[in-house]
């Protein structure tokens, strides 16, 4: 191997190391903090490491390689490492941004499903609205999506929906305890374990769950959680306190 060869990989080596500290910080703001468990991997956690794992760990090492020569001028150096940092932190504040911003705030049920609202469905909506913390204590929040009471909410759901293709579920103002409307969910139980019944995977790890916290099938509701990269079943007692998510 050539001297500038191997200059090269040094300096893409050095690179990398200081790129992967950096990533090792941002991770476990991504795995504990906006995207925790259970919903990582159903609701993008992974695929948004994949993102910043890409822009940190991949872009700046691999132009460092391309671009760096240790016989250039001190002037040419700085030039050339400017370039390559303002490219990566450029990259990277884009990347983090991207994961932050569709990180899950609440999760809300609706339509016999509970779905992940992420960050960027409330931005046009009322801050004063966003209330829902106060409705849960888990993290990320679980809320009822109720039906809209008047004509005003009724053309709430319409415009939201046209202007900023914002979906009933995502409507903060709807949002309401979910322990206090568990009869609207105890109503689908019956179909809801049929349904996970015929998903053996599912069934079996529902057995095991029962068998482990010595529960009868009449004692909890299971409703699909549908995620953008994948799917669950959240299982919850008949009070409405999540128990486990298969």
């Amino acid at each position: 191997m050539n001297t500038l060869a191997q200059a090269k990989l040094r300096a893409g080596a050095m690179h990398l190391g200081i790129s992967l500290v950096i990533f090792l910080i941002i991770v476990p703001f991504i795995y504990f903090a906006w995207y925790p468990q259970p919903y990582f991997s159903a609701a993008g956690g992974w695929h948004g490491i994949k993102i910043v794992a890409a822009v940190d760990l991949v872009l700046g090492p691999v132009l460092t390689l391309i671009i760096f020569n240790p016989s250039k001028s001190r002037k040419a150096f700085i030039v050339d490492y400017s370039f390559i940092i303002t490219c990566q932190i450029a990259a990277l504040i884009w990347g983090v941004y991207a994961v932050h911003s569709q990180r899950p705030i609440v999760v809300a049920y609706s339509d016999g499903i509970f779905q992940a609202v992420t960050a960027d469905a409330f931005e046009e909506q009322d801050s004063e609205t966003l209330t829902f913390n106060q409705l849960s204590t888990l993290h990320p929040p679980l809320v009822y999506s109720r039906e809209p009471e008047n004509s005003d909410e009724k053309k709430g759901i319409v415009m939201f929906g046209f202007v900023g293709g914002i979906a009933k579920h995502e409507l903060a103002y709807l949002y309401a305890s979910l322990p206090k409307n568990m009869d609207k969910l105890l109503e689908r139980r019956e179909v809801k374990i049929k349904l996970l019944r015929q998903d053996n995977s599912a069934s079996k790890k529902l057995d095991i769950l029962l068998e482990n916290q010595n529960l009868q099938i009449e004692d909890i509701v299971a409703i699909e959680f549908v995620g953008r990269y994948g799917d669950a079943w959240m299982i919850l007692s008949n009070s409405g306190e999540l128990i486990d998510v298969i």
